[in-house]
């Protein structure tokens, strides 16, 4: 495989780890309790990076980065590290708009008494 195949797979693991990583922190059931524990502690700086899908974006890129998951990087010139958390933090930025996405069009199949509507063409 070529130079450039090989950094666009490296880039595309990159981009799945980190999306996978920055929803199942920030939006699955299996953190909430971890989320829910902070939020409660009333750690202001906690509750923000927890439920902040850019915040935990940049970290988890800049951990991805110092994990050995960023080999894309390797020809930026300085910073790779920095560069490799703010990737993360524009895929968190995406997530996020994919999953608010999801809810509006779920909130938008409710009827006025709460129930999802059946969706018709005429919807």
């Amino acid at each position: 495989m070529n130079e450039i195949a090989e950094r666009l797979l490296s880039a595309l693991y990159f981009s799945i780890l980190a999306a996978a990583t920055i929803y199942v922190i920030t939006e699955s059931a299996v953190f909430s309790p971890l989320r829910v524990l902070i939020r409660n502690r009333r750690s202001l700086w906690l509750t923000v990076l927890i439920y902040c899908p850019a915040c935990i974006g940049f970290w988890t890129g800049f951990t991805l980065y110092w994990a050995g998951w960023a080999e894309w990087t390797s020809r930026v010139p300085k910073f790779p590290a920095f560069v490799a958390g703010c990737a993360g933090l524009l895929i968190g930025l995406r997530l996020k708009t994919w999953v608010d996405f999801q809810a509006f069009q779920n909130e938008s199949r409710r009827d006025d008494n709460g129930e999802t509507q059946a969706r018709t063409p005429e919807n």
